[in-house]
């Protein structure tokens, strides 16, 4: 069931054009669909909301709901709780829309009794914010894809002149001996002739192969 709510709510997108998705263009997404959305206050609405409330008999629906759908030979309506703020309201006209998209409505007077729907419609808001964080990726990447193209340049050319100097320093630095300013042995670093020396120094390659330094009789006797 996952995948046909997954593959429902990318059909919603493309068919509405949700690159943003919001309390404003899902009220748009729900009118070009058909319904109409209706905020209501719990207690006190103007006359027309409150005559459509009276006439359909949903005061109850009214006083104990955030939001919920209704369906009838003549009506097709989404009530959003005014009290709300934007955020909570996205979310629920994201919620009733789930229901009127996955075709809830069959028989249904009011939507949101059955158990069921109620977990399908919540599946359906989950896909819908999802798939619009990738939308706001997407277009994040598309308007910047030059400045990503110079900076992942960037990235490889630096990576590859730390390569370079490793490479370099690892010819230059072909051994691991050291050797004190004055002395004219090499050692190991853990030699005791040099291993509390703080001035020591790793000895070059050229320095090696000079002949210049001779091995240290200690730690490297058979050099």
């Amino acid at each position: 069931m996952s995948n046909y709510i997954k593959k429902q709510t990318n059909l919603f997108i493309k068919e509405h054009s949700l690159g943003e998705v919001n309390y404003s263009s899902l009220s748009r997404a729900a009118e070009e669909l058909g319904y109409k959305v209706i905020e209501f206050n719990s207690y006190a609405n103007n006359d027309d909301v409150e005559t459509v409330i009276r006439n359909l008999r949903l005061e109850k629906n009214v006083l104990l709901s955030r939001g919920f759908t209704y369906t009838d030979s003549d009506h097709r309506l989404i009530f959003i709780n005014a009290e709300l703020n934007e955020k909570e309201k996205r979310i629920v006209i994201s919620h009733e829309l789930g229901h009127v998209v996955l075709d809830h409505s069959t028989g249904n007077a009011v939507i949101g009794k059955d158990v069921a729907e109620e977990h399908e419609a919540n599946e359906f808001v989950h896909y819908l914010f999802y798939q619009s964080v990738l939308i706001k990726l997407s277009r994040f990447i598309s308007g910047r894809k030059k400045r990503i193209i110079v900076l992942a340049a960037v990235m490889v050319a630096a990576i590859a002149a730390s390569q370079i100097i490793y490479a370099v320093r690892e010819q230059v630095y072909i051994s691991n001996y050291y050797v004190s300013p004055s002395g004219n042995k090499y050692h190991k670093r853990d030699c005791m002739y040099i291993r509390n020396k703080e001035t020591v120094r790793r000895i070059t390659k050229d320095e090696l192969e000079s002949g210049a330094y001779e091995p240290c009789s200690v730690c490297l006797p058979e050099e």
